[in-house]
């Protein structure tokens, strides 16, 4: 299951083929991190994960896989012959991606002038770059306590970028591949019309 760019630069298959660049112990964010630390498992034990089970196909058993810990790669998700080539563990498949939350209040979040994507038509970040650019299909401007929908525009930025300045809330939520925080604000992306 192809789902994103943590779960492609955190693989083993992806440090082998030196598409990734992150090392275990090191950051995994280039610059300064303004926002909140990004904890992350790869999660194949989460109840009603669409891709949770208790072996994967080569018999690997699931496992809760610290993937991300306080910004810095804590190890490699790895299938068997890339654990083999790297001489890394066997962890399985990659799962559910699960996020740890944060201290801010969802409604906290929503203060002030900013810009609510609620719906995008297809998101998609480059695996290896991170770079993103979706057409909004719902938002709501806010702006003085005014909040006004809208649909069109792009929504462009870095998917790392982005990881490196948002604030998660403490509220979760489960949605088939993704355990963690309901919400997050991010710091600095583009919404251009």
């Amino acid at each position: 299951m192809d789902t994103g760019v943590i779960q492609n630069l955190g693989s083993a298959a992806a440090k082998f083929s030196k598409s990734s660049t992150w090392k275990v112990g090191e950051s995994i964010f280039r610059g300064p991190v303004r926002g909140d630390p990004l904890t992350v498992w790869a999660n194949r034990q989460a109840p009603y994960g669409v891709a949770s089970d208790r072996f994967d196909a080569e018999g690997i058993p699931s496992q809760r896989l610290l993937l991300i810990d306080n910004n810095r790669l804590a190890a490699f998700s790895a299938a068997q012959r890339y654990a083999e080539y790297l001489r890394v563990p066997a962890t399985g498949g990659f799962g559910v991606i699960e996020v740890a939350p944060g201290q801010t209040a969802s409604a906290d979040l929503r203060q002030g002038n900013h810009v609510e994507i609620a719906a995008f038509s297809a998101f998609e970040a480059d695996d290896v770059t991170g770079d993103f650019a979706c057409e909004i299909r719902l938002g709501y401007a806010v702006n003085g306590g005014t909040r006004v929908p809208f649909k069109g525009g792009q929504f462009i930025g870095n998917y790392l970028h982005a990881l490196a300045d948002a604030t998660w809330s403490r509220e979760t939520g489960f949605y088939g591949i993704y355990l963690g925080p309901a919400a997050v604000r991010f710091g600095s992306l583009t919404v251009a019309p």
